[in-house]
């Protein structure tokens, strides 16, 4: 609610009341994650309110929120973005059950792993061997390494290396969907054929502010299992 702006008040039935504002695209990019940021509208000079977004916010009698919804739409359209077949963007939140007791949390069942032996860059994982592409983080090119004899979310078929020159954010994609493009041509069959759809992989590339951070930029080539 820091940008907040032109915001109207009305009562509601029960004692509560609802409010309407108006927030600056800047401000409410600040909701979100590095990664989310940079698939939407995110170079906005923050003194200026161009694309504000609305908030409407519900409270109840004892001032607690209820319910706030969002729509973003006005923070879609970047060019070359992951979203870029999206045409509208709504965020709701609602908050019940006040003066409940928490809830209990089931005991842990299922196989476990450790993360400092197993998460891992993709770029880090040798060409044939397997991966869960959930680590519980926003990180999308962070993998959990797992063992190709157990059900698995991809299998890593190749890495091609960069320049050391980062090409720009359109360049690098391009270059790395050839690259992998040409090595699942000469990949072995016995990796490519467990993919879930004929003809099918997908490829990570870093970005520029990741570029030679940690090791020389690849693009990293994959099909997914399941």
């Amino acid at each position: 609610m820091s940008g907040a702006q032109e915001v109207r008040q009305s009562a509601a039935d029960g004692g509560g009341r609802t409010y309407r504002a108006r927030l600056t695209a800047f401000n409410t990019l600040r909701m979100f994650s590095k990664d989310l940021r940079d698939e939407l509208i995110s170079s906005i000079d923050p003194g200026v309110t161009e694309r504000p977004v609305t908030l409407d916010l519900s409270v109840d009698a004892d001032g607690r929120i209820s319910r706030a919804e969002a729509d973003l739409s006005a923070l879609l359209g970047r060019k070359d973005s992951a979203l870029g077949s999206v045409t509208g963007l709504r965020a709701v939140l609602t908050v019940s059950g006040f003066g409940a007791s928490p809830p209990v949390m089931p005991p842990l069942s299922g196989r476990t792993v450790s993360a400092k032996d197993t998460v891992r860059p993709i770029g880090e994982v040798e060409p044939g061997a397997c991966v869960d592409l959930n680590t519980g983080t926003r990180v999308l090119d962070m993998v959990v390494a797992v063992s190709c004899e157990q059900p698995h979310d991809a299998r890593v078929f190749a890495h091609a290396a960069f320049g050391a020159d980062h090409p720009g954010r359109k360049a690098a994609r391009q270059q790395a969907g050839e690259h992998c493009r040409q090595a699942y041509r000469s990949a072995s069959e016995w990796w490519t054929r467990e993919a879930v759809k004929d003809d099918m992989y997908w490829y990570t590339w870093p970005t520029e502010a990741g570029w030679n951070r940690g090791g020389k930029p690849v693009a990293s080539c994959y099909v997914v299992s399941r």
